[in-house]
């Protein structure tokens, strides 16, 4: 019901319907997924083109997606095939992928394969996934400023350079989670902006500015209603259009207040996630990719 009113809605002012998509994408992630945004389905589709443009037979291939951070698991105990990132504790029905990524098909578009065209791909594949083993952060100001870049505000300045947010020079992250990420960049900019700006630095900061904003914006509010009342028992022409202009102007301070409340919140919500994401990079950028969880050796290949 909620599906065929939001098509309605869609055909009336001449957007786009899903019918029946392949692969039974989530819409969301449809709509993402349409506009360009990594998507952890479109990563996931990306990761199997890889490892089947450089695979010739599928034992190679399950090695390949491994490299890329994903296992797929279709051991007897599973109804269906299933995908997911080393990291990532909630696995994906493959069919849900579409039918290009169905264990038969994979096997299928291998057997295709030119081995020539296997081999010359796989020397770019390894110079792709050639790890660095460190990281460094290039950032305006003398040795001592720098040593206090610290706290929250310095845990999303290294979070956006791995997420290759640098203007000097770009690079693609390595793991899935981290390659999804990139779909929030802008957002996680505005955090950095905001930290900056405000000089937060610690947890405490961002709630304490959070209290702040909140009662700044509460007092804003309380002028704006005083302006409404006496915009509304005014006669004066002029002094009407004298108080529309005070009206918009704190409307204006009001909406800025509120932006950058859901900001702060948005950074603190999210600083555990981007604390694993960061370790998780780093732990494929030295080579180090996770395979501690048991079920990973139950993992086997599909025979061609």
């Amino acid at each position: 019901m909620v599906n065929r009113l939001s098509d309605e809605i869609c055909i009336e002012n001449g957007l786009s319907v899903i019918e029946k998509p392949k692969g039974k994408t989530p819409r969301q992630l449809h709509f993402a997924e349409k506009n360009g945004e990594p998507t952890k389905y479109n990563l996931m589709r990306e990761a199997i083109d890889k490892a089947i443009s450089l695979s010739i037979d599928t034992r190679s291939f399950l090695r390949i997606m491994k490299q890329q951070g994903y296992i797929i698991d279709y051991s007897s105990s599973r109804k269906y095939p299933t995908i997911r990132s080393f990291d990532s504790k909630k696995a994906v029905r493959m069919y849900h992928l579409g039918s290009e990524y169905e264990l038969d098909r994979i096997a299928e578009r291998i057997w295709e394969n030119d081995t020539d065209v296997v081999l010359r791909n796989r020397a770019e594949f390894q110079t792709l996934y050639r790890f660095p083993k460190k990281h460094s952060v290039r950032v305006k100001g003398t040795r001592s400023s720098m040593k206090k870049i610290s706290g929250i505000y310095g845990l999303y300045l290294h979070y956006l350079y791995l997420l290759g947010y640098r203007p000097e020079k770009k690079h693609r992250p390595l793991s899935p989670e981290m390659r999804e990420a990139c779909r929030w960049c802008d957002k996680y900019s505005e955090s950095v902006r905001l930290m900056a700006r405000e000089h937060i630095r610690s947890t405490e900061d961002i709630q304490r500015y959070i209290e702040t904003s909140d009662h700044k914006k509460s007092e804003l509010i309380g002028c704006r209603n005083k302006v409404i009342n006496r915009l509304r028992r005014e006669k004066n022409p002029e002094r009407i259009s004298e108080l529309k202009a005070e009206r918009t102007r704190l409307t204006g301070e009001i909406s800025e207040i509120r932006k950058s409340i859901r900001t702060a919140e948005f950074t603190l919500d999210r600083s555990e996630k981007v604390r694993n994401d960061i370790k998780i990079e780093l732990s494929y950028c030295q080579g180090n990719i996770h395979r501690s969880q048991k079920r990973d050796s139950k993992s086997r290949g599909v025979d061609r």
